[in-house]
């Protein structure tokens, strides 16, 4: 599983940014009202430096596992619950201008750890599923796979 978390960090960089302004920050709106200039800081804040913490964490290392290619493996749903969940009970419990802080941290991990964990699982389900003596070898990213051209 640490070789997913390491792989899901380095690839997380524009898909994270993206689930966490959507999903934490609509919840932190409808607990705190619309933030004022610290407050969207504080957001941003807590999830660079929880994101950071855990790419300082993974610093020096390469993801040693591929991708998986279960079709449901980037479908994440489980992440996305978990990581709304965290963060409405979050806002929940933490007071305003902090809790835009940490909703916003705590949902950065939960997503990053709950995705990796996912992988893992899709990942052994694939294993499972390939006969015997098929070949392990596929390439990571499979969009910068080279395509033969036709000779013509």
């Amino acid at each position: 599983m640490t070789d997913d978390l390491v792989r899901v960090v380095h690839g997380a960089r524009r898909p994270h940014g993206y689930t966490l302004a959507t999903g934490a920050g609509v919840l932190c709106i409808d607990k705190y009202g619309l933030p004022d200039l610290g407050g969207v800081l504080l957001f941003v804040s807590g999830a660079t430096s929880a994101f950071g913490v855990i790419l300082w964490t993974v610093r020096n290392r390469q993801a040693s596992v591929p991708a998986p290619r279960v079709p449901l493996a980037g479908v994440h749903i489980g992440a996305l619950s978990a990581s709304t969940l965290t963060t409405w009970t979050v806002a929940a419990w933490v007071p305003a201008p902090w809790g835009w802080c940490a909703a916003s941290a705590i949902s950065t991990v939960v997503f990053l750890v709950i995705h990796s964990a996912q992988d893992w699982a899709a990942r052994v389900l694939e294993t499972k599923a390939r006969p015997p003596n098929a070949p392990v070898t596929r390439p990571t990213n499979l969009g910068s796979q080279a395509r033969p051209r036709s000779q013509s």
